[in-house]
């Protein structure tokens, strides 16, 4: 008799067992997800391991542990524990969407317009996979295909600033230029934080529209968003320049140099700022300052001749010229036949 309870009672011991894992594991995810949620990502990922540790087929928490450490970059992990949740659940739409995001972080470009059209496939509604598609072709220069992406983004979700953002860089590239401030107006108009359409729309209006003002403006707005932008300070420099405010161009300019010291387009445009400041050494020092960097930039070699030309350095003047004319710079050839011997 005594055997028979214990075989009656063990079955139920396990059951109950089964329920208790269960529901911690449960318990594990949905605190995980909170954790997340309010960027504490160091408790979040503590909280999925177990909930994974607990039920090795809770695709979900792979899932969100794929999402988490694409946030942190690590990018190859984040591919391990999609790939599992795919596995698990090999129509979870979500799971190829984030999937493409940790690939095209890695530039596996292909691979990640994969799994976008994937999601696309399994959710015609999910705005995101367009846009982020769209981004990909965008990267592989295919304009059109983003362009398309694109629409079809905002109208699946008209509130989508970053869609009309994007889609106004293609058609920059595509150069429909009253489109893309169109498309940059929208979406300033959808997100007042949005940074880089401001700085996109500076772009054009300094490049094309000749509306320095208005490019000034916001430039202005792009870094009072984002103190650290780079790129805004270069632009805000350049129309400085366009403006004849040279002296303040080169504040921009070097704030530009403090963030990035690598970048050899703010290092040519100080020292084409120097050159209109009659400081043609420091000039020069710019431009050699580009020539280490990219030694076979013609241009550079170009400009630094004007500038040891401007300090009676002739013969320094005609290397200069020559070499530049050695990289293609034909403009050097009329200097070298009017003023090197």
């Amino acid at each position: 008799m005594t055997k028979l309870i214990s075989t009656i009672l063990l079955p139920v011991f396990l059951s109950l067992h089964l329920i208790i894992v269960a529901q911690s594991a449960d318990d594990y995810y949905v605190n995980g997800v909170e954790k997340y949620k309010q960027n504490n990502y160091t408790g979040a990922m503590s909280d999925f391991d177990k909930a994974i540790e607990l039920d090795i087929k809770d695709y979900n928490a792979y899932c969100y542990r794929g999402v988490l450490k694409n946030i942190l970059q690590d990018y190859s992990g984040a591919i391990k524990d999609l790939d599992k949740a795919i596995e698990l659940k090999p129509q979870y739409s979500n799971a190829f969407y984030n999937r493409g995001e940790s690939k095209y972080n890695l530039q596996d470009y292909y691979g990640a317009m994969d799994d976008f059209s994937k999601t696309i496939r399994l959710n015609p509604k999910n705005a995101k996979a367009y846009c982020y598609r769209g981004i990909v072709y965008q990267k592989l220069q295919q304009y059109a295909n983003a362009k398309e992406d694109y629409n079809d983004a905002t109208a699946k979700n008209p509130l989508y600033a970053l869609a009309f953002n994007n889609r106004g860089m293609v058609k920059y590239k595509m150069k429909d230029f009253n489109g893309a401030i169109e498309d940059y107006d929208k979406a300033i108009e959808l997100d007042p934080q949005l940074t880089v359409a401001y700085y996109c729309r500076g772009v054009i209006k300094l490049e094309y529209l000749k509306d320095y003002l208005g490019a000034l403006q916001d430039n202005n707005k792009a870094l009072e968003l984002n103190p650290k932008y780079e790129e805004a300070y270069y632009y805000r420099a350049l129309t400085k320049d366009a403006l004849q405010n040279h002296v303040e161009s080169i504040l921009d300019y070097n704030k530009a140099i403090e963030l990035n010291p690598n970048d050899t387009s703010v290092f040519l445009s100080r020292g084409n700022a120097w050159v209109y400041l009659k400081d043609y050494q420091k000039a020069i020092e710019d431009y050699n300052k580009v020539i280490a960097l990219k030694p076979l930039l013609a241009i550079a070699y170009y400009d630094r001749g004007m500038a040891k030309d401007k300090l009676n350095d002739e013969a320094g003047a005609c290397t200069d010229w020559n070499k530049a004319l050695e990289l293609g710079c034909k403009d050097a050839n009329d200097k070298i036949l009017i003023r090197c011997k």
